[in-house]
């Protein structure tokens, strides 16, 4: 096995020069407009000296609305793009490759933001990785301009990440944020095309990463599912059949990766 794990591989247009991935961190190293801050150009930089290998990057928000979460980092303004290209420029001078995360909180979301969602179950008490006094208030069921809105906000995104220097996206469809929300039978109440079977619970995660796909190309995108994770008050309901489907229709989509994490870790 060890021999194996140094041995190079290719990911979409990336060859790496072995297989130590190293995975996303959210650490909220941005200052109040979700722009990074030299301490993140730092953190990046320092884990970029072994060439040929490959960063994904802390979560990322795909537009203001979606946020979620005070200093969690963004890709939507000219500043915020700025800073980005700063830190892919010094990941890139030292050989490696960096992936940004996009991710949206959905029903995660913080105090002073909108909790948009796949449906109106609400988190569990406590279960938000940072608690605030109205963690537990009912999410709203996103409207179908809500949704094709959030189609479109991760593929101009996603455009973004590339333009700033960025090798390519991972969408964080685990964990129990937004795309995992409308994915998982637990927190997915909705009796349209949206919710209310494998299929249509599948539905958000095939067209948002389909709209990725069509933006940067599937050689650019990875995507992230969590099949046995109850991190943010998930419970995973026939955890075979909903992530058969899935993965099957997302190989159709010819991406760089899939990033499975082992459930008892999350």
């Amino acid at each position: 096995m060890t021999g194996t794990l140094f041995e190079p591989l290719n990911i979409g247009h990336c060859q790496l020069q072995h297989r130590v991935v190293m995975a996303p961190m959210t650490r909220f190293r941005t200052d109040s407009d979700h722009s990074p801050l030299p301490i993140a150009k730092e953190y990046y930089t320092q884990r970029s000296h072994t060439p040929g290998t490959l960063i994904i990057s802390e979560g990322t928000a795909v537009s203001e609305a979606l946020a979620g979460l005070p200093r969690w980092a963004g890709c939507w303004s000219e500043t915020q793009l700025q800073k980005w290209k700063d830190i892919t420029q010094d990941v890139h001078s030292h050989g490696c490759y960096i992936f940004l995360q996009l991710c949206c909180a959905g029903r995660t979301a913080d105090k002073g933001f909108p909790k948009l969602s796949s449906g109106s179950i609400p988190l569990a008490a406590n279960a938000s990785a940072i608690s605030t006094e109205d963690d537990n208030r009912n999410p709203k069921p996103m409207s179908e301009e809500e949704i094709t809105g959030a189609i479109r906000d991760h593929a101009t995104a996603a455009r973004n990440a590339i333009a700033a220097g960025f090798d390519g996206v991972e969408l964080h469809g685990a964990n129990g944020y937004l795309i995992d929300q409308f994915i998982q039978e637990s927190c997915n109440n909705r009796t349209d095309k949206w919710g209310g079977s494998v299929e249509k619970r599948s539905r958000f995660a095939l067209e948002v990463t389909a709209a990725v796909v069509d933006a940067v190309g599937g050689d650019r995108v990875g995507f992230r599912i969590s099949p046995w994770s109850t991190y943010h008050s998930i419970e995973p309901r026939n955890p075979e059949a909903q992530f058969t489907h899935l993965v099957t229709e997302l190989r159709k989509l010819n991406l760089a990766y899939h990033h499975i994490p082992r459930g008892q870790l999350v």
